[in-house]
């Protein structure tokens, strides 16, 4: 009797070690603490994804059943500089000392002007030159009842893939371009920015409230 009691003991002692056992696995691996912080997770990715629509306006014109021109374009609002910091921190396994010095950066740019990124597809290339001197197109940010022309405006020729990582919305035929304004970033994203673009295809109005 007594050696049937000793091995049932043994029996259960053992469940319940590997029942701890397992718990104690399943709770490290699932652990979020425990996980690489560079590493690109689906949620980090999804997280990103919304944080740039949200920030993502696009409009396009017709003519005969065909795109004439189509804008889409993204404010780079204070939230969305921070969410690429992150992007760029977990795709080029930077250090928390070069993550942080990108973030401080960027954040330090967003105090005295906005952003903003421009992608415009024209059926002709001679109507795609925002960064020309004389463009065919006039482009202007409204906010508060300010009406600010660009300080300059840059084309991209960012990596495509790369700069579809950041801006899942880019048309792949479009030109690309960062627009630079004189005003904080805070006060264009809080303030029902708008931005409009009017040329030789028609006009675009872009709200972001």
């Amino acid at each position: 009797m007594k050696s049937k009691l000793v091995f049932w003991s043994r029996a259960l002692l053992s469940l319940v070690s590997s029942f701890l056992i397992s718990a104690c696995a399943t709770t490290h691996a699932t652990d979020p603490t425990s996980l690489d912080r560079n590493s690109t997770t689906s949620e980090d990715a999804f997280d990103y994804k919304s944080i740039v629509s949200s920030w993502t306006r696009k409009e396009q014109s017709y003519d005969n059943f065909a795109a004439s021109f189509q804008v889409t374009a993204v404010l780079l609002s204070k939230e969305l500089v921070e969410a690429q910091v992150k992007l760029d921190a977990q795709r080029f396994s930077w250090s928390q000392n070069e993550t942080q010095e990108a973030k401080q950066k960027a954040l330090y740019d967003v105090q005295s002007q906005t952003t903003v990124l421009i992608s415009l597809y024209t059926d002709k290339d001679e109507d795609n030159n925002l960064e020309k001197s004389k463009p065919s197109w006039n482009l202007y940010l409204d906010v508060n009842g300010r009406h600010l022309a660009p300080q300059s405006v840059t084309r991209i020729y960012e990596n495509r893939v790369s700069l579809l990582q950041k801006y899942p919305s880019v048309n792949v035929w479009s030109r690309n371009y960062y627009a630079k304004f004189a005003i904080p970033t805070d006060e264009a994203s809080s303030s029902g920015a708008i931005v409009t673009l009017a040329g030789p295809l028609g006009n675009a109005h872009l709200k972001f409230k």
